[in-house]
């Protein structure tokens, strides 16, 4: 993907956000392109999950615009906003699927609740064992969230959003609380789905490993603002101190990571 060739899909300009007394956002500004990866780090706190939340609509911000595809979201209607989240799928940390259904209930919820006149049982049934196998949990549709392991949660909770086949997913910190394999499973996963499907994927995390493996571009927040943007081999060869304390896991003596950021 050639990174400033196209218009991007994403385009966050001067937001400002703020909870009471705590600012989040003082002027942010992020483009993400079509069919890209883009990572987004931080420490705990920055706001990162808070940048999705705005995005789809699920929290207003305060000032400056939020694009998605050219359409501002803080001026979208019930309705838009319910095309906006079909076409932007969030995958939730915890996978957020209901412990009374199915896995084959709970991938097949969104399509029953937005395509209820326009999908037949058996075309839901279909694009069900379809999303399941994609995420390599073939005939587990009976099963319940209970039998589940960590990762196959996870993974579950991503066969739900890609039976909507969405435009783009935003990953809220989608290797959290597993161990190396399923988080090297997953991993394979964000990057098959970009690969194949083409699908524009907003990933924060944590975990540097999984940045620096599914990234074309990794941003780090600071300050409420963007502080480093570039890519993986970029991120590598920096020697701002912020950074390399945060991909590093330590801080230099004496210092906090939120000091290191600039004001």
């Amino acid at each position: 993907m050639a990174e400033n060739a196209a218009k991007p899909i994403i385009s966050f300009r001067g937001v400002k956000k703020s909870f009471g007394d705590k600012v989040v956002y003082d002027g942010l500004d992020v483009d993400v392109f079509r069919g890209e990866t883009l990572s987004v780090l931080g420490p705990s706190g920055c706001g990162k999950s808070v940048m999705l939340k705005m995005l789809i609509g699920l929290i207003g911000y305060d000032e400056g615009s939020i694009t998605f595809d050219g359409r501002e979201v803080n001026v979208m209607s019930r309705d838009d906003l319910s095309q906006l989240r079909v076409r932007i799928a969030y995958l939730f940390q915890s996978a957020a699927l209901f412990d009374s259904m199915t896995v084959e209930d709970n991938v097949a919820y969104g399509l029953r609740e937005r395509f209820w006149n326009t999908m037949s049982d058996d075309a839901i049934r279909a694009r069900v064992e379809k999303s399941l196998a994609r995420v390599g949990l073939e005939g587990t549709g009976s099963m319940m969230p209970a039998d589940l392991s960590g990762g196959m949660r996870k993974r579950a909770g991503l066969a739900r959003t890609l039976a909507l086949e969405p435009d783009v997913i935003l990953y809220d910190e989608p290797t959290t609380g597993l161990d190396p394999i399923n988080t090297a499973r997953i991993n394979a996963l964000i990057l098959t789905i970009q690969k194949e499907l083409g699908i524009t994927s907003v990933v924060v995390t944590h975990d540097m490993g999984t940045a620096f493996h599914v990234s074309n571009r990794m941003l780090m927040l600071g300050r409420g603002r963007v502080h480093f943007v570039g890519s993986p081999e970029e991120f590598h060869k920096t020697r701002d101190p912020y950074v390399r304390a945060f991909v590093e896991g330590k801080v230099i003596e004496g210092t906090t990571l939120q000091s290191l950021a600039p004001h």
